[in-house]
Formats: structure tokens, C-alpha cells, sequence
């Protein structure tokens, strides 16, 4: 059959490198061909390129089956079977030689279901109350392997599918309790005011017309809500059996009695239709509100956090220099122990879910109490029935204790400010983590900075150059960068511009030595060479200009930095310094919460009189660093391959800066919230035993204890909600 084998002739005629051009033709982007589609390439090329010259021939062609235009065979066709010998081709490439073994190819089917595997078994800490950092187990042959945080940017995919499906399993748990929260709280409310008031709101009248079926709703509610939050119950019976208390557990608590004592009414109809034994179903579902609110606030913070951190590239983020010799040598002129945070840049940022999942002191307050205000409960609840012999009163008043002294704000009032923190920061560029990075940063008393920091590219002016002695400009140009290139600092940008950035023409730069208030020096090309203002000169003993030639160009907060190369005087750079309103606000900040600033810097013109004038600072909030501290600096804030991921900013000192003062800020908020919750508990625990005892039960119904509840929950929010005067 020759016109079936004259096809296969055609195709002998496209060598490999045909195919490699047909590869990289189909292939976009800069990413690596996947070599497992080779077959499929080769399959379709030979398919396309045969079909041409056969349809060319004229209709009178025999159709055979590789001329019809057909889709490509799936590349799983070839991958179970390799060609035998026999039904090898005439000119057929082989991709693979018989004495060599094949390549497993990769399947992306195969490999995506592998990361959804990894996707569903990866817990994030904390979303639970769970305050230990939680796993994301892999899959395959590591599949005993933990990865206990966000390690490498591989990781992003996997951690930011787990938060939307936290996030979203979250707010249904808020709807429902929500939805719970609304129906027990009309059958709460709607009784209560025509008790008190005679308005006559639908089923007003239910606890008294049908008693058993109002609590069978109340409990079938609390029963539906609970199965809906039973993680905060099994996290908080880990943590009991652990000896171990947990955010969750004043919640779970006070949901469990309420249940308990709401199954019980069911024996004790009479005691509900006569309003001696209220129900407290709505208090309850308001505490489940509450929780999920407050996780819901954290999560959300903590995805919008790593939105900002998982950008790849090199990150800028600080540290608390540690209480010893070098920090005190920093910082003579502070009193008490120094806490001083010096920014750093990093490669990587680790530790952040662990950092974002601490609980704040609040929370951790409402835990550590919990075990209290149940062993208070049930002493009360006890007691009242020896006094009374009234089972069911009993039921009653354990209930409303653990109700009334829960800390309904426990979760809210640390994660309602630090979610509003943290999104204000994320529009100027920074990241705070969570309350890890608050107490790290609380009692910062000092920032140390360089002068590049509060004057970054664009903030100096050249204004002009005057030469003397007849010296070349071009020159002292050059010889000025090269000097400033290598020390860094404001004056870095203004001359690399001048050069158009081009710093391959700079000659070489040794011996540069920072002389403390004057300026720099060193060798450039065999001469030697000073940058700095008169005192530079003179000490170096070259004559300036006189003061009043100086006066002349010393208008409009210019200053002058003089350059002499080979012992003669030969340029006057005459610049501008602009003040960051940005800055110049945070400082503001930072001098009304007892924060110092300390600069480093190799630029003449930077004083303590400059910082003061220009940023409207008291010379006791500025310190220029010693030139001896100069180097210990620059060790100190040498680039680091990671570094801890509390706090994050992009490279402007702004954000640096509200940074630590909203870290003081958030601090000092949850200190206040925490003191209004202890006052709140005891404050529950006390009204529901007195009225336990003095038989006003009567008065504590669930629209009483509702009331009590929404008060305490502003008055605890009402730090988080009052505008800080920072």
C-alpha cells in the first residue's frame, strides 16, 4: 500500500529541531517547557504537517484516517505504553533509547489533587481557640512530614485557600448563631415587655400558653447552635483535660448550663408558665455571637496580613535590640533599661501564623477565669438548693452565674482595635502581625535610624555647585559621589542622580573614615579626599571661606558641604533638606509616648538642632549616634537571611513608626478592656448570687440578663471605640 506509507515519508523531512521550534512556538512565558507533553507535541506537529502536503494533492485523494483534522491523543495515552519494535516507524523519533528506563511524566491531575489533599489536612492555629501552632501535614512519601508555619513561599497557594475556607466556615457559624440569637431573643424579649411594660407583641404570651413547646424551641435552638460551635467545646475540653484553659472556655461554659438547664425545664412546665424559672437561651446565643465575631475579626486580619507578607522580595521588618553592653553604649543618655528596636531587611519572614494566632491578654484573661466562674457556679448553685430544696431554681441560678460572669468581650476587645490597626497600617505600606508583636514593642523606648530613613530619596536638593582654585567640576563631582556613594546616607541619591546613576564611572573609594559632626574622608585615586563642612577643614587644616562668604548661600535652610581633594579646596555643594509631614507627624507620636529617636549618620548638616528645627522635636528626643556607635550600627542592622515576621513594613520609616506606636496603643487599649472585664465578671457573678438568695430571679430573667450582657459588652468595647490621643 504505497499511499499509505507516502505520508509517513513527508514526515521524515522535520528533523528535532523542527519540533524544539514547534515547542517553543506553542509555549508562552519564561517558565520551563514541560518536557511530559513532548509526545503530545510531536503527535499533533506530525498530525498538522502531514495533513498539509496530503490535502494539497487534489480532491481525488483517498481519505484515510491520520488526513481527518482531529484533536490531539491525550498524553496518557503514552504513558503506560511504549512503542514495540515492530510497530516502530520509518523515521520515527525516539524519545527514549531501549536501554535506558522512561521518566515517570507528571500528571497535573495527579499533583492537583495532591494539593488539595494538603489543603484540607492543613489546620491553621488558633482558629479554633487553639492557641498551639497546628500543622499542614503533606502528602506522599512526607507524608509524616509537619510544617508548622509558613517556611517558603511554596506554601502561599495551600495556607490561602485554608483561610478562605476558616474564614467561610466562620461567618456561617456567625449567621446561624446570629439567626439563633434572633429567634430565642424575640421569645425572650417579646414576654419581658408585656411583663413590664403591657405592649402585646406577637407571642407575648407563648411562655405561659404553651409552656413545654416554648422551651422545646429554646432548647431545639441551643441544640442546633451548638452542634454549629462544637469546635469551641472540643477545644475547650482539650485544653481541660490538658490542665489547661483556653479563650473558648467561658463560652462554652455558659452554653453548656444554659442547655442543661433548658432540658431540665422540660420536667418542670409549671416553673415556665408562671415566669419563676426564666430562660437565659438568648444571653447564650449572644455569647456564641460574640466568639464567632471575634474570629472572625482575627481571621480576617490574618488574611489580609498575608496578602501583604506572601509578596515575594526582600522584606523590611525590626527588632528589640537585647538589654546589654552594646545597647547601653548606644544609649547612654537614656534612664532606666533601654528597649530599643532598630530596623532590619530580611529575606524571608518566618514565625507568621504562629505571631498572629497569640491571643491577646484579654482573651487569655477570660480563660484563666473561666475555671473560676464555674467553681462559682456550681458552689451557688449548690447552695441555693439546700437552702431552698428547689432542684429546678438551682438549675436556674447555675445558669444564670455562668451567663452573667462571662466575659462577653473576651475575643472582641482585642481584635476589633487590632483589625482596624492593622488595616489602617496596611494602607501606608505595613504589616503587624497580631498581639505577639504588641507585647514585643510595648515598652519600646528608643528608635534607632538612619539619617537616610528620615531624609529617603528625593527628601535633599542640589541647588548648586561653586567651585574654587579653578578645579575641574566634572571631577569634584565624581570624586563627591564616589565618597558619598560608599558612606551612604541623604546626600547618596542627590549626587547618584547627578551621574544618572551610573556608578561604574565612580573611581574607588578606600580608607573612608566618618569624623564625628564634620564630615568624611578618604583615597580616591591616590588623593586624598574630605566631604564635610568648615570644621572638616580646618581640622584637616585647609582654610575655608569666610562666614560671610557662607552667609551668602545659607538662605532658605540651605547648607553647604564642602569637598577637597589633595589638600585643596575645590567645590561647594549647596543643598536643601525637606521635612516628611509623614514623619514629622509620627515623631510627633512618638514624643507624646516616650519614644527617643537616634540617628546614625555620616552627613555633616545632620544635627540635633537640624532634626529638632525641621521635625519640631525637644533636643531630648534626638541623639546623634557616636562615630564609635556608628559601626556597631551598621553590624547591628546588617541584612538578615530571615527574621521573625511580628511586624513588616515596605522599606519607608513611616510605617516603622506607627508601627511601634500603635503597638503601644493597642497595648495600653487591652490593658483598660481587660480591668472592665474582671469588673464585669465579678460584677455577674455577684448580682445573680445575691438575687439567688433574696429571691429576685423573678427580676434576672433573660431580657434582664440580655440588657446586662450588651452594657458590659460596650463597656468593654468603649477603649477599643474612644479615638486615642496618640
Amino acid at each position: 500500500m504505497p499511499n499509505e506509507k507516502e505520508p509517513f515519508a513527508s514526515a521524515n523531512r522535520y528533523s528535532l529541531d523542527d519540533i524544539i521550534k514547534e515547542a517553543k512556538h506553542r509555549h508562552k512565558g519564561n517558565e520551563p517547557i514541560d518536557t511530559s507533553k513532548t509526545e503530545e507535541i510531536l503527535l499533533e506537529f506530525s498530525a498538522k504537517n502531514i495533513r498539509g502536503p496530503m490535502e494539497a494533492g487534489g480532491d481525488g485523494a483517498t481519505s484515510l484516517p491520520f488526513q481527518q483534522d482531529t484533536q490531539p491523543m491525550p498524553i496518557n495515552s503514552f504513558q503506560k505504553k511504549r512503542p514495540q519494535p515492530e510497530e516502530e516507524l520509518e523515521g520515527q523519533l525516539k524519545l527514549f533509547e531501549d536501554d535506558e528506563e522512561e521518566p515517570e511524566p507528571v500528571n497535573e491531575r495527579v499533583l492537583y489533587e495532591k494539593r488539595r489533599e494538603r489543603a484540607e489536612k492543613f489546620v491553621l492555629s488558633g482558629t479554633e481557640a487553639d492557641t498551639d501552632p497546628q500543622e499542614l501535614y503533606d502528602t506522599g512519601e512526607e507524608a509524616g512530614r509537619q510544617i508548622d508555619d509558613f517556611t517558603s513561599y511554596e506554601d502561599v497557594p495551600v495556607i490561602e485557600e485554608h483561610l478562605r475556607s476558616q474564614f467561610s466556615g466562620l461567618l456561617l457559624r456567625l449567621a446561624l448563631s446570629a439567626l439563633g440569637l434572633l429567634i430565642t431573643g424575640w421569645l425572650t424579649v417579646a414576654p419581658a415587655l408585656f411583663l413590664y411594660t403591657g405592649a402585646r407583641l406577637p407571642l407575648y404570651d407563648f411562655p405561659t400558653a404553651s409552656p413545654l413547646l416554648f422551651v422545646s424551641i429554646n432548647a431545639a435552638v441551643v441544640m442546633l447552635a451548638a452542634s454549629v460551635n462544637s469546635a469551641i467545646f472540643a477545644s475547650s475540653l482539650r485544653s481541660a483535660l490538658h490542665l489547661h484553659t483556653a479563650p473558648d472556655m467561658p463560652t462554652a461554659i455558659a452554653v453548656f448550663a444554659v442547655l442543661v438547664h433548658t432540658l431540665s425545664m422540660l420536667f418542670f412546665p409549671e416553673r415556665i408558665a408562671d415566669l419563676s424559672a426564666p430562660l437565659y437561651t438568648a444571653p447564650a446565643m449572644l455569647l456564641l455571637c460574640a466568639n464567632a465575631g471575634g474570629k472572625l475579626l482575627k481571621l480576617s486580619r490574618i488574611k489580609e496580613n498575608f496578602a501583604f507578607l506572601s509578596q515575594r522580595g526582600a522584606k523590611h521588618t525590626a527588632r528589640m535590640l537585647p538589654n546589654d553592653n552594646t545597647t547601653r553604649d548606644l544609649c547612654r543618655n537614656i534612664l532606666g533599661d533601654p528597649y530599643i528596636v532598630i530596623p532590619v531587611k530580611a529575606s524571608f519572614l518566618t514565625g507568621f501564623l504562629d505571631d498572629s494566632y497569640n491571643d491577646d491578654s484579654c482573651a487569655t484573661l477570660g480563660g484563666f477565669l473561666s475555671p473560676c466562674v464555674l467553681v462559682g457556679a456550681i458552689v451557688t448553685a449548690v447552695a441555693c438548693l439546700i437552702v431552698t430544696q428547689d432542684s429546678a431554681l438551682a438549675l436556674t441560678v447555675f445558669a444564670a452565674v455562668c451567663c452573667l460572669a462571662a466575659p462577653i468581650a473576651s475575643l472582641l476587645s482585642g481584635n476589633l482595635p487590632m483589625k482596624a490597626a492593622a488595616r489602617r497600617l496596611l494602607r501606608r505600606g505595613a504589616m503587624l502581625s497580631g498581639f505577639s508583636a504588641v507585647d514585643d514593642y510595648f515598652l519600646t523606648n528608643s528608635l534607632t535610624v538612619d539619617a537616610s530613613d528620615l531624609f529617603p530619596a528625593g527628601s535633599v536638593t542640589l541647588n548648586g555647585i561653586k567651585t574654587f582654585s579653578g578645579g575641574r567640576i566634572d571631577q569634584a563631582i565624581l570624586d563627591a559621589a564616589a565618597l558619598v556613594h560608599e558612606a551612604g546616607g541623604p546626600l547618596a541619591p542627590v549626587l547618584e542622580q547627578v551621574i544618572q546613576g551610573d556608578d561604574k564611572i565612580l573611581p574607588t573609594v578606600e580608607s573612608l573614615v566618618y569624623e564625628q559632626g564634620m564630615g568624611i574622608s578618604g583615597w580616591v585615586d591616590g588623593r586624598r579626599v574630605l566631604a564635610g563642612n568648615r570644621e572638616l577643614l580646618q581640622n584637616h587644616g585647609i582654610v575655608p571661606p569666610s562666614l560671610d562668604y557662607e552667609n551668602r548661600y545659607l538662605r532658605a535652610r540651605r547648607k553647604l558641604v564642602y569637598l577637597c581633594s589633595a589638600g585643596e579646596l575645590c567645590a561647594m555643594f549647596v543643598v536643601t533638606y525637606r521635612f516628611s509631614p509623614y514623619i514629622r507627624q509620627e515623631l510627633d507620636r512618638f514624643a507624646r509616648n516616650g519614644i527617643g529617636l537616634m540617628v546614625r549618620t555620616c552627613d555633616p548638616n545632620i544635627t540635633t538642632s537640624l532634626l529638632c528645627d525641621g521635625f519640631d522635636l525637644s533636643e531630648s528626643d534626638v541623639l546623634i549616634l557616636s562615630a564609635a556607635a556608628t559601626s556597631e550600627f551598621e553590624e547591628l542592622r546588617a541584612p538578615q537571611e530571615t527574621a521573625d515576621a511580628s511586624i513588616a513594613y515596605d522599606g519607608r520609616i513611616d510605617g516603622l513608626m506607627d508601627l511601634l506606636s500603635s503597638a503601644i496603643r493597642l497595648g495600653t487599649i487591652v490593658k483598660l478592656s481587660s480591668v472592665l472585664q474582671v469588673i464585669g465578671i465579678l460584677l455577674g457573678f455577684l448580682l445573680s448570687a445575691f438575687l439567688a438568695f433574696y429571691g429576685g430571679l423573678f427580676n434576672l430573667n433573660g431580657a434582664t440578663a440580655l440588657l446586662f450582657q450588651l452594657f458590659w459588652l460596650l463597656a468593654a468595647l468603649i477603649p477599643s471605640l474612644l479615638r486615642s490621643s496618640n
